[in-house]
């Protein structure tokens, strides 16, 4: 497989596979890997910072408007001559500034799981400790922008176990978009 200069953006729910997918396709295709997780936590958090701090976090950069400089963080870090898998869009803003920064080659896909899916997954991991907990933090607030990104993907991808049949899902929804895939 092969993405030429490819500039993907992966969206979705708390534990609906984004990482997953994103690591997936930045090493089998060569890209680069960007999380905005990461570029949050050195900004705002340091190295230690829970994930369960990394929503408050984040919640504070959305709500006081910084989001543009979160993404400008993240922008600074591609290298625009190579290709770039972009994970974890969280908001409208994300996809505007990707999509003016990396240009029309820049392509999202929006990963789509069931919660209870998503938190047999996270249960696994410890994140958790109950479904309760689970669905406190996917309706926290810094999560409620994630939906009205499926308009701009150009797929919709099920979740699938296991991670090649996503993989396949995205590649091809990749491929219908804008013919972004060579072989």
């Amino acid at each position: 497989m092969k993405l030429s200069r490819a500039a993907i953006g992966v969206a979705g729910r708390i534990g609906a596979g984004k990482t997953a997918l994103a690591r997936r396709l930045a090493k089998e295709a060569g890209l680069q890997y960007v999380r905005y997780s990461q570029v949050l936590e050195e900004w705002l958090a340091g190295d230690a910072s829970p994930r369960k701090e990394l929503q408050s976090i984040g919640w504070q950069v959305m709500s006081s408007e910084r989001q543009l400089e979160l993404n400008a963080r993240l922008i600074s870090r591609i290298d625009k001559r190579r290709g770039v898998v972009v994970d974890g869009l969280r908001h409208p803003t994300d996809f505007a500034c990707l999509s003016s920064a990396l240009g029309p080659e820049f392509r999202l896909i929006f990963l789509d799981c069931p919660a209870k899916t998503r938190w047999q997954r996270l249960a696994q991991s410890g994140r958790f400790r109950n479904f309760e907990e689970f669905l406190a933090a996917d309706a926290h607030p810094v999560e409620q922008n994630i939906e009205f990104l499926r308009a701009f993907a150009c797929g919709t991808i099920p979740c699938q176990e296991p991670i090649d049949k996503t993989v396949a899902l995205a590649i091809n929804s990749l491929g219908q978009a804008n013919g972004a895939i060579r072989s």
